[in-house]
């Protein structure tokens, strides 16, 4: 066994071992938790998180669409809830993923990030459970978007074709927006500051817009900005959120809103820094060193309206429509430094630039029906409906006429002047169109025997124009089947098994330009699930495996013929097998101890024996703890976690030979925060409290280097 490993095998020994006892003292003694009751219409359950304190949700809908508590789910699934969001303070969508069980997050330069569960890259995402899209390559501050417009964050683990059509079998992540729920006017106000003279303001507000509080409305806005442990750096961020939440009658309910979102980020580092030396050796840079200039910059806005409009029947059934629109755009001016720098010169190394203006509209709806019908004298869950997107993208782009000598980049300033630009051009669009008809069913066949089937019919069709070259697919129609087992071994444990299929079309282009087939996998999953606390604690332990053929993978160093120098060129690898398993503990220990945990480890090979996707580590684990110290020390919390990983490399890149690798280690976050009364409270969080030096991505010739220790404090007004 890895030495690095074994403390982290020892640790996660060490968390099961605790689940054990707690599980024991619940039998011998039980803690009696303060209830937490929310509901919605009808009394339904509603998976809010808001105001719970819990590091748990009931129930989710992720998977299958039918909103299923943990153990009903016979998949591998994580949330990130609302208290967690606060005592973390986890500002954006790449923060929640780097917490995320299973999931690891690769920076592509300073503003953009890829994400990754079981060894392959999560590559959709949702929105209330409908489909958006997070394109790195012509991106508006998707990874960046801030959480404060969010309740909670949702993640499946695996194959997810029921729910989502299209896509990678890693996991699927689902962003639930904020409602306004709250009958009586509620108001809170944040302010925060942190190191590099970052800081944070944001306004929430609460309210009924009529005498019975059957009509409520909230607006949220925010604003964050400073600069960054990267030379010149500075962004800014504004956030503006509004809902109207309505109750139409007992049985009707109304939602509609819109957001807006400004990304302004200036010297932006577009890729990351040399990697190598021209003689071959491994450079080893201050975190602070920048290929950007002062003039770069990459700025974006994002406009999104959405309407949810449901209708309960009876206690059983209901009807819904949602639908979204969202419009965003962007504009950049970036230097790219690609090559290799002589050691001694600090020259050799070239300049590009790119001057882009993209432009992306995405409109979803889905109408669904879900209840519970009788069929053999029990009840049974019913989901079906369909989904229709399009996606439209463009790009306008400059190229230039002039570029300036480079310098010593020992000595690099940014100073660099700005290229003459030349006429626009169109060098890329793309219109997709994502359609789906889905229906999913539990079946309660015993008192603990559980049956979940499914099936989507997807269809999906794309044209595209990429720097002249036309490609277009149609997939057909595809089915999806979802099947699933659950088995009630007593009131706290329940063994699950899962088969799904998968397919996801790919951009990627071979050394002709032509896009590569889509892929196609199988996904199989076992595992128990556990719970105790009126499930206020909760484990899962799986083991999956997926078969996948046609995954992309990067062919060298080799670049399209006809296409800008650097197009990267990619192969489908057949028979790319990848298997693994997942341990997660989720809850309260005791009514003071929140706790998050999670291990996993997984590993993919090729038909040839070959590993795919070493630059992803094959084993994470992390840890997040919190303590309410209340009873000892009135309005006192204090909390601190641990992010390990194992190490990971790169093979075949030049100037070098053989590998390029990363040891594992760990960053520990730390965070404190003190209630002075009901009112006011503060708090200061510590991330990477030792300072550890790490990659937060490495490819073959570039590194991005993660931030250092960074201290964060901020307070809370709430009225």
């Amino acid at each position: 066994m890895h030495a690095s490993f074994k403390p982290i095998f020892k640790l996660s020994t060490l968390t099961l071992s605790l689940l054990s006892a707690t599980a024991y003292a619940n039998q011998a003694d039980p803690v009696n938790l303060p209830a937490v009751e929310v509901t919605g219409q009808s009394g339904t359950v509603a998976t809010v998180t808001e105001n719970s304190n819990e590091y748990t949700i009931p129930a989710m809908s992720t998977a299958t669409g039918m909103k299923l508590t943990d153990k009903e789910t016979p998949q591998a699934t994580s949330v990130i809830t609302n208290q967690r969001i606060k005592d973390q303070k986890l500002n954006t969508v790449t923060d929640v993923m780097q917490q995320t069980n299973g999931v690891f997050v690769s920076a592509i330069d300073r503003g953009r990030s890829s994400f990754y569960a079981r060894g392959f890259q999560i590559d959709k995402y949702q929105v209330d459970g409908l489909n958006v899209t997070f394109d790195n390559q012509w991106i508006s501050g998707e990874n960046l978007e801030n959480l404060i417009i969010y309740d909670h964050v949702e993640v499946v683990r695996g194959a997810s074709g029921l729910t989502s059509g299209n896509g990678d079998p890693s996991a699927r992540v689902n962003l639930i927006r904020k409602h306004a729920d709250s009958k009586t006017r509620r108001t809170a106000i944040e302010a925060g500051y942190g190191r590099w003279n970052q800081y944070s303001a944001s306004i929430d507000h609460t309210q009924p817009l009529n005498a019975e509080g059957s009509v409520r409305g909230r607006i949220i806005a925010s604003r964050n900005g400073g600069k960054s442990f990267v030379d010149f750096e500075k962004s800014s961020q504004n956030i503006l959120y509004g809902i109207i939440d309505a109750d139409i009658g007992d049985k009707t309910r109304l939602s509609f809103g819109t957001s807006y979102r400004q990304n302004n980020q200036d010297s932006y580092m577009w890729g990351g820094l040399p990697l190598a030396f021209s003689d071959g050796t491994q450079t080893d840079w201050p975190r602070s060193k920048t290929t950007s200039t002062k003039w770069s910059y990459w700025d974006s806005t994002n406009s999104n309206y959405f309407v949810d409009l449901s209708h309960r029947f009876n206690n059983d059934w209901q009807v819904a429509l949602k639908a979204d629109h969202s419009r965003s755009s962007g504009k950049s001016k970036l230097a790219y430094m690609y090559g290799s720098v002589d050691k001694t010169t600090g020259l050799g190394y070239g300049i590009g630039f790119g001057r882009y203006e993209p432009l992306r509209k995405e409109s979803n709806v889905q109408i669904s029906i879900d209840g519970r019908y009788p069929l053999f004298g029990r009840k049974h869950e019913l989901f079906l409906g369909g989904q229709f997107g399009r996606n439209y993208n463009t790009a306008v782009g400059y190229p230039y006429q002039s570029g300036a000598a480079t310098e010593n980049f020992y000595t690099w300033s940014g100073n660099m002047a700005e290229p003459d630009w030349g006429a626009s051009t169109v060098p890329y669009t793309s219109t997709a169109h994502d359609r789906g008809l889905f229906a999913a069913t539990r079946l309660n066949i015993t008192d603990r025997l559980g049956v979940v089937a499914g099936m989507r019919l997807a269809n999906y069709k794309r044209e595209r124009s990429y720097y002249g070259i036309d490609t277009s697919y149609r997939s057909g129609n595809i089915w999806l089947p979802y099947g699933g087992l659950t088995f009630d071994i007593n009131n706290n444990h329940t063994v699950y098994a899962s088969y799904t299929d998968s397919f996801k079309t790919q951009y990627q282009l071979d050394v002709n330009g032509q896009t590569l087939d889509p892929t196609r996998g199988k996904n199989y999953e076992a595992g128990l699930k556990s719970s105790y606390f009126n499930d206020r604690l909760q484990s899962q332990l799986s083991v999956f495996r997926v078969e996948q053929d046609n995954l992309a993978q990067r062919d060298g160093t080799n670049t399209v013929i006809g296409m800008p120098a650097g197009t990267a060129v990619y192969y489908n690898a057949k028979g790319v097998r990848t298997h693994g398993y997942e341990i997660e503990l989720n809850g309260r220990l005791t009514p003071q101890w929140n706790i998050s945990a999670g291990f996993t480890s997984a590993r993919g090979k090729d038909a040839s024996g070959s590993q795919v996707n070493t630059n992803v580590p094959m084993r994470q684990f992390k840890l997040y703890t919190t303590y309410d110290f209340s009873n000892r020390f009135a309005g006192l919390t204090v909390g601190g976690g641990v992010n390990w990983q194992s190490g990971r490399y790169y093979d075949g890149v030049a100037p070098l030979s053989g590998k390029i690798s990363e040891s594992s280690y760990a960053l520990v976050n730390l965070m404190a925060r003190y209630r002075v009364n009901k009112q006011l409270s503060a708090q200061v969080n510590v991330d990477n409290l030792f300072d550890k030096k790490h990659y937060n991505e490495f490819s073959s010739n570039q590194v991005n280097y993660g931030t250092p220790r960074n201290i964060r404090a901020s307070v809370r007004y709430e009225f």
